[in-house]
């Protein structure tokens, strides 16, 4: 079962989209995710490695059940690594250590 806590890929219909990111919540009405457009890694990705603007890509949304087609959780495997796994291999922390930081890491 998915659970809230774990990076998801939501796609959506109508418009079409991709949404990775955190999953905050997931309920009859929708799923609200802490992410961006898949479409929109590569770029945040290297502002997360510069330590410039990444926050601001990242946004809280919320997507109403009839827009969802299907959530997958983000993994990978030996051929491929996950969205998830290319962000840990490249700065050293998961999505919900960069979103979550401990208190005392905290601005």
């Amino acid at each position: 079962m998915i659970q809230p806590g774990e990076v998801v890929i939501v796609y959506l219909q109508e418009p079409r989209e991709q949404v990775w990111g955190l999953l905050r919540g997931l309920d009859p009405a929708g799923v609200t995710v802490e992410g961006l457009e898949i479409d929109s890694f590569d770029g945040w990705l290297r502002c997360v490695e510069e330590g410039s603007g990444w926050r601001s890509q990242i946004s809280v949304q919320f997507f109403p059940m009839q827009r969802v087609q299907r959530i997958l959780l983000d993994r990978g495997d030996a051929a491929a690594p996950s969205i998830s796994e290319r962000l840990e291999g490249r700065i050293g922390r998961s999505l919900a250590a960069l979103l979550d930081p401990p208190r005392d890491e905290r601005a």
